[in-house]
């Protein structure tokens, strides 16, 4: 399970690193990663509840239907979600666009 989350966090930031943003739903249906769903749930769950993935605001110009947050490695979020940002009243102060240089 472990190496599962391990895995999974390098490929959000990989992901994110090429402009992708991930919600937890599409991560289930593209099957992308080689894992089932409750492997990926699993892994999903073990990342947050130790702080290295968030919930962090869509930007706007990725916001479609329903998905208004993405999963954010945690060490990423800091250069991409503005102060309040997070809070539900906050979502539209996400960044309009991620930056082209991201601090590591």
């Amino acid at each position: 399970a472990a190496a599962q989350a391990d895995q999974l966090e390098r490929y959000l930031d990989s992901q994110l690193s090429a402009g992708r943003y991930w919600t937890a739903k599409q991560l289930e249906t593209a099957g992308e990663l080689g894992m089932t769903r409750a492997e990926l749930r699993k892994a999903i769950a073990r990342l947050e509840v130790s702080g290295r993935v968030i919930s962090a605001p869509m930007p706007k110009e990725h916001r479609h239907g329903q998905r208004k947050t993405f999963l954010c490695p945690s060490q990423r979020a800091d250069s991409l979600v503005q102060p309040g940002a997070l809070s539900p009243e906050g979502l539209d102060n996400a960044p309009s666009k991620a930056p082209t240089t991201l601090a590591s």
